[in-house]
């Protein structure tokens, strides 16, 4: 998705009145959003995403046999059905990534999603982790829009440094306010109210992340305290 034409001072001026009839979040929300009002991104026209996915995992462990560093599964999701699901496993003090491509219109792999983890430090139950032990890590994708799951839920990390999540929005539907047309309007929602959006449970509201982007990578980067479900939205 590129839209890096500047708008002119007229569209903009009637985008940004726009904005104040609740087209995107407002400042009176104290940026928590019901799920009703949020705007998730879909991808692109072309439908439904194919998924691979590549990971540094470690040298302990193999690829494959009964208990893989790395397993993958389409439509499949356990508890999260009809999702594209990853399950890698992180060691607390080892560094550990697992990243999401999706095959593009010209047959390439592009990034999608990249989570690296440092330092699992516990539980949702207050269970520590201790240096050297494993947790299951499981990364859920949805396949009609640019949602991750990750699990277990709530497991908590870092004292001196935070898992890190990476969101690529390269193949999002460009129709960003999803009005038929690809204009000047996506173009300002992309510059100023795309986010990366978290959502505890799905009864929660999303609750947008202070997160970092990157609009010539069309990226989004933000450190997870912990696990929930997390999106590019607006």
């Amino acid at each position: 998705m590129r839209m890096k034409q500047l708008l002119s001072p007229l569209l903009l001026a009637g985008f940004l009145i726009s904005c104040g009839e609740g087209v995107g979040p407002d400042a009176a929300t104290d940026d928590v959003l019901l799920n009703s009002t949020l705007n998730l991104v879909k991808w692109s026209k072309d439908g439904t995403p194919t998924f691979s996915a590549e990971g540094d995992v470690g040298t302990a462990g193999t690829l494959g046999g009964d208990s893989p560093l790395l397993s993958l599964s389409g439509g499949d999701g356990g508890t999260y059905t009809d999702d594209y699901q990853v399950t890698f496993w992180a060691v607390s003090g080892e560094h550990r990534y697992v990243q999401l491509n999706y095959t593009n219109d010209d047959g390439l792999e592009v990034p999608f999603m990249r989570l690296d983890v440092y330092e699992p430090l516990e539980l949702a139950d207050g269970s520590e982790i201790g240096v050297g032990d494993s947790v299951a890590i499981r990364v859920y994708a949805k396949l009609n829009q640019m949602e991750v799951r990750l699990e277990p839920h709530g497991l908590r990390f870092g004292r001196k440094k935070l898992s890190t999540l990476q969101m690529w929005y390269t193949g999002a539907n460009g129709d960003l306010n999803d009005d038929g047309v690809v204009d000047d309007y996506d173009q300002q929602i992309e510059y100023n109210m795309l986010g990366l959006w978290y959502q505890a449970t799905s009864d929660d509201p999303w609750t947008i992340l202070n997160a970092e982007q990157d609009f010539a990578a069309d990226l989004i980067t933000g450190d997870l305290e912990h696990f929930s479900g997390y999106a590019v939205a607006w």
